[in-house]
């Protein structure tokens, strides 16, 4: 595969066209509907605080590193029902790795940043992958509510639109 595909771990919603675009498209932005976005910001307005609260506990704090880790953790939250926690922790350091793969020469030599990135995907979407399997999004569970679109296709037991869709890469 051509390496923008390589670390987007596959064809995924940049890298399609015409009516695959479309239908993706389409399952993705289910998302982000009115009432989808809605339902977002309790769980936004949690992180949000604990985080501030953790902050003024801290000593000097880099507000823009902790921006990018409540960022991801917010979509981590509401888009997979993910917690802070053990696998949620590694997902930072491979969005970074990715994205330094993105801007480096894909040489196939021991070190370049391209190489470090080419395992990064494949963690990202077993962390996708393990919340859809463990999170269908049972109503009532006090649970943040899973990416929508792949919330009733894990009722259903069918995922692999779910996993499609999942954001291995940073602009996925």
């Amino acid at each position: 595969p051509c390496p923008t595909e390589t670390l987007f771990a596959g064809k995924r919603l940049p890298l399609l066209d015409g009516d695959a675009h479309r239908d993706r498209k389409s399952f993705v932005m289910a998302a982000f509907t009115r009432e989808a976005l809605a339902s977002y910001v309790p769980t936004m307005q949690r992180l949000v605080a604990e985080s501030i609260a953790q902050w003024s506990t801290m000593g000097e704090v880099r507000l823009f590193d902790e921006f990018k880790k409540l960022a991801i953790e917010t979509i981590a939250a509401t888009m997979l029902g993910l917690s802070r926690g053990p696998l949620l922790d590694r997902v930072p350091a491979d969005y970074d790795l990715v994205g330094g793969g993105f801007a480096n020469l894909p040489l196939p030599l021991p070190g370049p940043a391209f190489t470090k990135a080419e395992p990064a995907p494949a963690r990202l979407l077993t962390c996708c992958a393990t919340s859809i399997r463990e999170h269908p999004g049972a109503p009532g569970d006090g649970r943040p509510p899973l990416f929508p679109p792949a919330r009733a296709e894990a009722r259903a037991g069918t995922h692999a639109r779910a996993r499609e869709a999942a954001p291995p890469a940073p602009a996925a």
